[in-house]
C-alpha cells in the first residue's frame, strides 16, 4: 500500500486554536508518502529507519521509547491498528517526503502528513470497504489522537487539515486532550465529534508560500504561550485570542460569500495580531526575514500577507489576486526569501497505490 498527505500552512488562527479558538490551515502540494506492506503475523510492526529496522509489538500500549524520528509514525500505525481492528497482520513501514527537498525545514508539517498518510494507509488495509463518510470521520479523528500522542500535546489542526485536504476551517479542539497510551488515543478517536469545514477562496485569490531560510521548532513557542495564558497576563491573553478568532471569523465569511476584500482584510488583521504578541506575551513571531516577506506582501496591490504558523523562522504566507502573484514571488526573490513552488492541494490523505 502507498499512501500520501499533503503538507500545511496556517492561514489564520495561529496561537489562538491551542486554546479551542477557531483556525484556517491550507494544505499545499507538496506530499509526504508512506509506503505500508502488510503480511500475516502476530502483529509486528517494523519501521524502516536509515538502514536500519525499527521493530514494536501493534498492540504495545507506549511509544515513550521510540526514537524521536519515529514516534509519529509509531503512533499512527499503532493507534490506526487498535481503532480498525488490524489482526493478525504484521506492518513494515518506509516513507519519503518532498516537503522540504533543501536542508532548511519551511514549516510544511512533516508530522502532521506522516500521521495523516499513514493512518489512511493502515485503514485502507483494515477496512477496504468501510463507507467514504465514515471513513472520513474515523480517518481524521484517529490522526489527531495518534500525533497528540507523539507530540505530548498540540492543537492538532494542521493534521485534520493534512487529513482532510483542502482550505479547512476547524473549531472547538482542545490541545490540552492528550491521550496517555495508544489505547486511550484509539478510545478517544472512536467518540469524537470534531468541527471542521471546507472553505473556497475567492476565485480572483490564490495562496502563496514564502520559505525564510531559518527553521525554528514550533513546541517551544506553543509551551511558552499556554504558560503565559494560564499565568498573570491571562486575561489579556484572552483579550487577544478573542481578536484572533474575529479575524478567523471574517476570513471564513469573506470565503463562504466570495468576498476578496474580506478575506485580505481578515488576513491583515491576524498578521497584526500576531505583531503584537511579542509585548503580550514575551513571543518574537516576526523575524527579520518574516518581517520582509510581510512588508512587500502589503506594498503588493491585492496581496496581504503574514507569519504561517508559530514565527520564529520558517514560512511566510500571502493572499495574493492571481494577476499580482508572479510580481509578489518576483520581489520575494529578489530579497533574498525563498517563494516555495505550491499551490493549494484539494486532496488530503489518500491512497495511491494498492498493490
Amino acid at each position: 500500500m502507498i499512501a500520501s498527505a499533503p503538507g500545511k500552512v496556517f492561514v489564520v488562527g495561529e496561537y489562538g486554536v491551542v486554546e479551542g479558538g477557531p483556525a484556517v490551515v491550507a494544505t499545499v502540494t507538496r506530499r509526504l508518502e508512506t509506503r505500508v506492506r502488510a503480511l500475516s503475523g502476530a502483529g509486528e510492526l517494523r519501521l524502516q529507519l536509515a538502514g536500519t529496522t525499527l521493530r514494536r509489538p501493534l498492540d504495545a500500549e507506549q511509544i515513550d521509547d521510540v526514537p524521536a524520528e519515529a514516534r509519529f509514525v509509531a503512533a499512527a500505525a499503532m493507534v490506526a491498528a487498535r481503532v480498525f481492528a488490524l489482526r493478525g497482520t504484521d506492518l513494515e513501514i518506509a516513507t519519503a517526503s518532498d516537503l522540504d527537498p533543501g536542508a532548511t525545514k519551511t514549516g510544511l508539517g512533516g508530522s502532521a502528513a506522516v500521521t495523516a498518510a499513514t493512518v489512511s494507509a493502515v485503514q485502507r488495509i483494515a477496512c477496504p470497504a468501510e463507507s467514504p463518510m465514515e471513513s472520513t470521520r474515523t480517518r481524521v479523528a484517529t490522526a489527531l489522537y495518534a500525533h497528540r500522542l507523539a507530540q505530548g500535546g498540540g492543537s492538532g489542526a494542521d493534521v485534520v487539515a493534512s487529513s482532510a485536504g483542502g482550505l479547512v476551517w476547524i473549531d472547538g479542539l482542545d490541545g490540552g486532550d492528550v491521550p496517555a497510551s495508544v489505547g486511550a488515543a484509539a478510545a478517544r478517536a472512536r467518540i469524537a465529534e470534531l468541527r471542521w469545514a471546507q472553505l473556497e477562496l475567492p476565485a480572483t485569490l490564490a495562496l502563496d508560500v514564502v520559505a525564510t531560510g531559518r527553521s525554528c521548532a514550533t513546541g517551544p513557542r506553543v509551551a511558552r504561550y499556554r504558560a503565559a495564558f494560564a499565568g498573570p497576563q491571562g486575561h489579556v491573553l484572552r483579550a487577544w485570542a478573542g481578536g484572533m478568532r474575529a479575524a478567523t471569523e471574517i476570513f471564513r465569511d469573506g470565503c463562504r460569500t466570495h468576498d476578496a476584500a474580506t478575506v485580505l482584510r481578515a488576513t491583515r488583521l491576524a498578521g497584526r495580531l500576531l505583531s503584537r504578541l511579542g509585548a503580550i506575551a514575551g513571543l518574537r513571531v516576526y523575524t527579520p526575514e518574516l518581517r520582509r516577506a510581510c512588508v512587500l506582501a502589503a506594498a503588493q496591490p491585492g496581496c496581504a500577507g503574514k507569519p504561517s504558523g508559530a514565527g520564529g523562522g520558517d514560512c511566510a504566507i500571502a493572499i495574493v489576486t492571481r494577476e499580482q502573484r508572479p510580481a509578489l514571488r518576483g520581489r520575494w526573490s529578489e530579497s533574498g526569501l525563498f517563494p516555495l513552488d505550491v499551490d493549494l492541494e484539494p486532496r488530503g490523505a489518500a491512497c495511491e497505490v494498492v498493490a
